[in-house]
């Protein structure tokens, strides 16, 4: 410790809800009060459920799997499903967009009709 310092350790072993408060120290060597602590007491939670460590493992592994089978199931109906691209409008789409080109020839259209000026 340093000169003329002195530490202290407060310690209470059975606080109720009624001791929550400000709590100031005074320092009699030097005739001081600390700045002070504030105490908080929270009443303890009590479980709504009361349930084994047991019984909650069980809980999670049966969450486990239905995640799973949620992953699981759609993909497997896709898998055996199989990905026919005949039947599939956005592949008839693509496919016939690469046969036509990007562009349209508009110069051997007969048929339109220009305004004259």
């Amino acid at each position: 410790m340093g000169q003329g310092r002195h530490c202290g350790i407060l310690i209470i072993s059975a606080a109720t809800l009624n001791a929550s408060g400000f709590y100031r120290c005074f320092l009699s060597a030097s005739e001081v009060f600390t700045h002070g602590t504030y105490l908080q007491v929270y009443k303890p939670l009590e479980k709504t459920i009361q349930l084994s460590e047991s019984v909650k493992n069980g809980i999670l592994t049966a969450e486990g799997v239905l995640l799973l089978l949620c992953v699981l199931l759609p993909s497997v109906t896709l898998l055996f499903k199989g990905l026919d691209l005949d039947h599939c409008a956005a592949y008839d789409q693509i496919v016939h967009q690469q046969e036509r080109g990007p562009y349209e020839d508009v110069g051997n259209n007969e048929d339109i009709q220009l305004e004259q000026p």
